[in-house]
Parts: structure tokens; sequence; C-alpha cells
């Protein structure tokens, strides 16, 4: 019996155990399907995420068509408005043109008869004018007949009379001027230019002089430097090609010259060509002015003239020029020269350049004598025998050559005080030091100080075509736009005390909002910050912009910081410069609506180094969205890997569309009570701009 119930029991629990194994199948495949269904989860919530980014992208010019739509609600409105006050004007306007009629009549018969009048007078000032002109042509003619003599002493006792003009007026050079006595001045002229050359190499020595030279003279006077390559220089300096000026050759009987550089000091020969001036003053780049130089601009050559201050030639067994003076055929050194431009002179020259024979040469009693090559310094052995007889010399304070000064014959006639323009012939300030430079080292630091004041005002001015980024597009990235003194005086502007309670902290970086916001109303600006102002006068000064920013914002990201994909939208101007401080990022750039443009590039990447900057215009401000990762690293499309730095600064400079007042405008304190409530309705939107 115990036996038969085993067996019942047994038989029950085999039954049990068919139905669990039944049940831990049916569980297998459930598990199984849950992790089908799981991966599909997973794979479909990808392909949301993917589908949530480009809604988020094609949304972008969603929102800025809606924004724009906005703005010219607001537009419309306020042109109803003013159709309205134009109506009303338009009927006072007629009113008075109904009394006015009568008057118009009676002033066109008023003008028939000035007409008559202006007439008679335009003959009798005629007449008035041949006379004076011929006046004048006497008066001429008798000053030539009877030039003035003038003396000039140079450290000595002995004078020298000079004849021509040789004149310094202003105030600070009355009297004796480097021992220079001054008596009959000239007219001072009309339009005058200081221009120099400059190489790649002399970049940095072009920055200086022109520095130099333009925080001592008017403003109506041009500051220009030629160069074929591109030049960094301060405000109120221009920088033009160098292709613009005609080339003169030197013939190959010329030989080599001393130094290789030499070969490009013939171009300065081209300046000949620059006729819109009255008078052209030539400086070498490698100079720099440490006194007052406004005093040259009263120096008017005549035609056929050069002024130039005589050559140190220690090397000769006699006295040297800068001791005694000038003697009889004085050799002068071409690192200052002042002439009136001509191409009928620069004709003659390129004519004697091509008939040039060693016999002309031997007639120069100059450093051809102790040079056995035929010039071997170039243009100026030229300059000296083609304008031999018509040198108008110039006090050496203009042209005062550092180891000249430092050699004991010359210290009382080239002290320091009385220098006008040091020429730092030889060993370069911005070079290595020789130990023959060792000598001079008080010199050089004033040329290093020169830089330290000037270097942190001056940006580059780019050949444009040379940064394009993609050849469809109009955007450009120029590296070094700023040099490293820019940077850390745009640093030190941007985190002092002034500016320091401004800053904004959003989710993924903080912000600094200068200048004026976007608004429906109209933004009233106000004036940015001077080093700010500055950057955006020169963004307008080398054509990164077409106007002047009214706006700048700063932001500032640490490593892991980016900003999502987004456009500016058209409450800006369709342009936007963008200078990256600090550290570098990967900024991608993506097209919005592909199929509408398939001859543009629908994704790239532009590497945004320190001190470059990016500028956006046309296309690719409006067709593209851009973006900065979120990373501490970038990978560019070469698999370069890029390190965030501790901190990046972006100053982006944009015009807003749509002003209601420039800073200039705002006046009174309604306007300024105005301008603070925009702000505080634009602080509720910053989360747009997160």
């Amino acid at each position: 019996e115990e036996l038969r119930d085993s067996e019942l029991l047994l038989a029950e629990l085999q039954e049990k155990a068919d139905s669990l194994e039944e049940k831990h199948t049916l569980l297998l495949r459930r598990v199984r399907r849950a992790e089908r269904d799981r991966d599909v989860a997973v794979q479909r919530s990808a392909e949301v995420e993917v589908a949530v980014r480009q809604l988020r992208e094609e949304a972008a010019p969603v929102i800025a068509r809606f924004m724009e739509s906005e703005v010219l609600r607001s537009q419309l409105q306020a042109c109803s408005e003013d159709l309205v006050r134009l109506k009303e004007e338009m009927a006072a306007c007629k009113d008075e043109l109904a009394e006015g009629l009568p008057k118009l009549a009676e002033l066109e018969d008023d003008e028939a008869e000035c007409a008559g009048a202006l007439a008679q007078l335009e003959a009798q000032h005629t007449e008035e004018v041949s006379l004076l002109t011929t006046l004048h042509k006497q008066d001429l003619s008798s000053s030539f007949a009877a030039p003035v003599h003038r003396e000039i002493r140079l450290g000595t006792e002995t004078p020298l009379p000079l004849k021509g003009p040789l004149s310094l007026s202003r105030d600070a050079w009355q009297g004796e001027v480097q021992g220079v006595q001054v008596r009959t001045p000239t007219a001072r002229a009309r339009r005058a230019a200081f221009v120099s050359l400059a190489t790649e190499d002399y970049g940095r020595g072009a920055l200086v002089m022109s520095a130099s030279m333009r925080s001592r003279l008017p403003e109506d006077v041009d500051v220009i430097v030629f160069s074929d390559a591109e030049l960094a220089v301060v405000p109120g300096v221009s920088v033009r090609e160098l292709e613009d000026l005609p080339t003169v050759s030197p013939p190959q009987q010329a030989g080599e010259p001393l130094m290789p550089h030499f070969r490009f000091c013939w171009r300065k020969l081209g300046l000949w060509a620059l006729e819109e001036y009255d008078v052209i003053f030539y400086l070498d780049s490698d100079m720099l002015a440490v006194g007052d130089v406004a005093g040259l601009l009263d120096f008017m050559p005549e035609e056929g003239q050069l002024g130039a201050v005589p050559s140190c030639e220690c090397w000769r067994s006699e006295s040297c020029n800068y001791t005694l003076g000038p003697r009889e055929g004085l050799y002068v050194n071409a690192g200052l020269l002042c002439f009136r431009p001509s191409m009928l002179e620069l004709g003659k020259m390129r004519e004697a350049l091509a008939n040039w024979t060693f016999s002309e040469r031997d007639a120069q009693p100059n450093a051809a004598h102790f040079f056995p090559e035929a010039m071997p310094f170039a243009e100026q052995d030229f300059l000296n025998s083609f304008f031999r007889g018509r040198i108008r010399p110039l006090p050496s304070a203009f042209n005062a050559l550092q180891h000249a000064m430092k050699n004991p014959k010359h210290m009382a006639a080239l002290e320091l005080e009385k220098c006008r323009i040091l020429h730092y012939v030889m060993g370069k300030p911005w070079e290595r030091a020789s130990r023959v430079d060792e000598d001079v080292a008080d010199l050089r630091a004033l040329w290093w100080q020169a830089w330290k004041d000037n270097a942190s005002k001056a940006c580059l001015h780019p050949r444009w075509e040379r940064h394009r980024v993609h050849a469809a597009l109009p955007l450009f990235l120029v590296k070094d736009f700023v040099n490293v003194e820019g940077e850390a005086s745009l640093i030190s502007e941007i985190y002092g005390e002034e500016l320091k309670g401004r800053w904004t902290q959003l989710r993924r970086r903080r912000l600094l909002c200068l200048g004026g916001v976007p608004h429906p109303d109209g933004a009233i600006c106000e004036d940015l910050p001077q080093a700010i102002f500055q950057l955006g006068s020169n963004l307008v000064r080398v054509g990164a912009t077409e106007g002047s920013p009214n706006q700048c914002f700063i932001n500032q990201y640490s490593p892991g910081e980016g900003i999502d994909a987004h456009c500016d939208g058209p409450q800006f101007h369709p342009e936007v410069a963008i200078l990256t401080l600090e550290g570098p990022a990967l900024l991608h750039f993506g097209l919005v609506e592909k199929k509408a443009y398939p001859h543009l590039p629908p994704r790239f990447e532009v590497l945004l180094e320190p001190r470059s900057l990016l500028v956006m215009r046309g296309e690719a401000y409006n067709l593209y969205v851009h973006r900065i990762d979120h990373a501490e690293a970038d990978t560019t499309r070469d698999g370069l890997e890029v390190q965030r730095a501790r901190r990046r600064t972006s100053l982006t400079f944009r015009r807003l569309a749509h002003v209601k007042l420039e800073s200039k405008d705002v006046k009174g304190e309604a306007e300024r009570l105005g301008r603070q409530a925009q702000w505080r309705w634009f602080a509720t939107q910053l989360s747009e701009f997160d």
C-alpha cells in the first residue's frame, strides 16, 4: 500500500515537474522576447534622438522666421503710424505750397537778375586771376634770380654756406635746430604723405616706425606702408599693396649689392608715381621717431630736387659729413627722402638706369670709390648720382644712424635729446643682439618701449581672399589677427573690475553682453568699452565688417562647455566677426536646407585657434547653423585631437538690424531708463541663447 501511495505521489510530482518545465520554457521565451523588445527600444531611442536633433536644426530657421515676423509686425505698426503722420504733414505742405507759389515766381525773377550779375563778376574775376598769375610768375623769377643764403652748423664753429630751400618754421623749430639756422621758411605742402616699404621680415619694424610717426603728425597727413605681405599696424596707418607701385629694376652692370636685402630697396623709386600727393617723405621701416617730426612738413622741395640727410662716412680719410657738414659732391643716406612725386621724373630715372655706365659711377665722390662693386648700396648710390647737384641736405637729427651716435666724433652733434628720428642700420632691435649692438643697448631699449606702447593697438590687415575657408562661401578665417600683446590687453579689459559685475552665469557658459540687445521696439545702445570699441573700429578699417559693430557678446567657456547649434537670425545684419582668445575650439557648420542648395557643402568644421578672427557673411550667415560641442577635447575630420584650454574667451561682434537709438543719441534720463528696461527684458530671454 505504501508502495502504491509512493507511486501515486511520484506520478503527481512528475506531473508538477513537467508543468514547471513548461513554465520554465515559457519564461525563457518571454525573457528572449523582452530582450529583443529592449534592443528594439534602444534602437528606436537612438533614432528618436537623431530625429529630435534634426528637428531642432530644422526648427532653428522657423524660430528665426517667427522672430523676423514679430520684428516686421512691430515695424509695420510703426509704419502705419508714420503713414498717418505723413498724410497730415502732406496736407499741411499743400497749404504751404499754395501760399508759396506766388513767392516762387518772384524768386525766379530775382534769380534771372542774379545770374546776369554773376556772369559779370565771373568775367571780372577771370581778368583778376590772370593778372595775379602774371605778377606771381614775375615774383618767382626774381626770387630764383637772387637765392637766399643760410648757414648750417653741424657741431663745429665753421659755418657752411648753402643755397636752396631748407625750412622748419613751426614754433618748436624757431631759431637753431641741431645747429641749423633757418631764416626763410617755405610754404607748407597742401597734401603730404609719410611712406615706407616693408617685407615680412621687417613687419615689426614697420609697425613701430609707422606708429611713432602717426602719433607725431597731424591727422590730415597720411601715413602709408606698402608691402607684399600682410602687416599689422596701428589705427591711422594705411597698408597698401606693393604692386600698386611701378617696378624699377637696376641695370645688369650694377652688380650685386653689399647686402642681399638691398635689392628690395629699388622698389622705393616707384614712390615717385604717387602724384596724388604734393610731397612724399619716405622712411625706412627700421627707423623710429623720438622727437618732433612735424617740422618736416614745412620743407617743400622744388620739382626735381631731393631732400635727404648726408650720410656718415667715417671710413673716409677726411672728416665725415656728420662732423663738418656737407661738402661739394655730398653723399646722402636714402633712409629718409623728401621729394615731389612726378611720373616725368620717374621716367627720367628709368632712362638713366637703362643707360647707366661705370663712368657715371666713377664721377661721384661717394662709396663707389671704396667698394669695388658698381652699386654696393643699390638705389642709394643711384639716387646720389642721379640727383647730383639737386640735393637739398636735411639736418642729421632726422636720420641719426644708431652706431654713428656712439662715435666720439659725433656725440656733440647727435645727442639723443637733439635727435628726431633714429635709424637702426645694421643690427635690428627685433632681432637677436650681437656684441656689436651692445654699444647701442639704450637705443634698442627705446625701440622696445615703442613696441610695448603700440603693439597692443595693432591688428593685421588681411588680404581676405587668402583666408577664405570655402570657395563657395563668404567665410574667412584669419590667424593671429591680434598679437600676444593685443590679446593680453583685451583679456585685462574683459576681466577687469569695470565689467566684473556684468557677467551672467548661464547653464553651460558665462556671458557678458555689451552694446545693445535685440528688442521688438528697437535697441537702445550703450557705448562699448574703449578696448572693445577700438577693436570694432579696426574690423571696419580692415574690411572685416561693412559697418561699426554696436553689439559685442563675450562668452567664457571652460573645458567641457560649448554651445548648441543655432543661427543668429534676422535681428542682426548678415555679418558677424568672432575673435577667439586664450584657447582653441572646433566650430561645426551644418547646412539647414541641403536639397535647396546642392552646390554648398552640407557640413564642415573650422578650427578656431587663439587670436584668430572668423568672419561670416551672406550665405554662411543665413543658410547655416553652427555649434561647439560640449567636450574637453575636439577631434577634426583629419583625426587631429585638440585639447581645450583652461579657459576660452570668445568675442562676437554684430550689428543690430533694428536700432531705436545709437549710444550717441542717448542723452536724457528717459532714454537711459528705457535702455535699462530693455536689458531687464533681455535677461528673461537668455535661456534661448544657452
